[in-house]
């Protein structure tokens, strides 16, 4: 009777990683620490709810940047919702420099994003014609890379290419990006080691190297060429 439970434990245990690792579930709540040539620049909070492949992404980042002899405060927030399949339904931003307030909606429809730009000078609309199976990732918005991993087939491994929209840039935003299969290993944040899956993914302009737990949560995130890190917080 003991080993029928356990071996039935096992079984939940190993469908339940199974539904995180195909990207259609994936809870997390959590935060980023930013760090740039070592120092703390910013941190980003996040709280993913994917559940049969839909749910939202709710994120605020936050940094300071110096201009001029004097620093700037960045506050950028946002929600990015999809349907299932991890289609992406909408997005919307609003960011905060100092006093001065910005604002970005979009729509998704088949094959479309429909950009609403609410800036200083006034408002502006934009249309961009998208490919299927694109992932938005806001690059200021660092738990959106979990996206693009959760449609990475880890049976097949080797090197997989997807299309990515960065909403902010409108139609120079739409791109291709490259995601490589590295290791399995063992990495320590903060005081805690986990088994991590190691990605190498490549954009027009950088390559970022992932490390990812066993149920999809990103741990930590490192730019090379531009000294960064990011650190899940503990």
């Amino acid at each position: 009777m003991r080993k029928r439970a356990t071996w039935l434990a096992a079984m939940i245990w190993l469908m339940l990683l199974c539904r995180f690792i195909t990207g259609q579930d994936l809870l997390d709540r959590g935060a980023f620490v930013i760090y740039n040539q070592g120092k703390t620049v910013g941190s980003e909070e996040f709280n993913i709810r994917i559940l049969n492949g839909k749910g939202d992404i709710q994120s605020t980042t936050s940094y300071e940047i110096s201009h001029e002899n004097r620093q700037i405060r960045v506050t950028l927030e946002s929600t990015l919702s999809f349907a299932e399949h991890l289609v992406p339904l909408a997005y919307d931003l609003s960011s905060t420099t100092n006093q001065a307030k910005q604002s970005l909606q979009v729509e998704f429809k088949p094959k479309l994003a429909v950009c609403i730009f609410t800036l200083a000078a006034g408002q502006q609309t934009l249309a961009v014609i998208l490919p299927e199976g694109v992932s938005v990732v806001d690059e200021n918005m660092f738990s959106h890379w979990s996206m693009v991993l959760a449609r990475f087939d880890l049976k097949v491994k080797g090197t997989q290419r997807f299309f990515v929209f960065v909403p902010q840039m409108g139609s120079g935003g739409l791109g291709e990006v490259l995601v490589r299969y590295v290791e399995r290993a063992r990495i320590k944040v903060g005081a805690h080691s986990y088994r991590a899956h190691h990605y190498s993914v490549t954009t027009s302009s950088l390559t970022l190297e992932i490390w990812q737990d066993q149920t999809g949560r990103i741990l930590r995130i490192k730019s090379p060429q531009n000294q960064a890190e990011v650190v899940r917080a503990q």
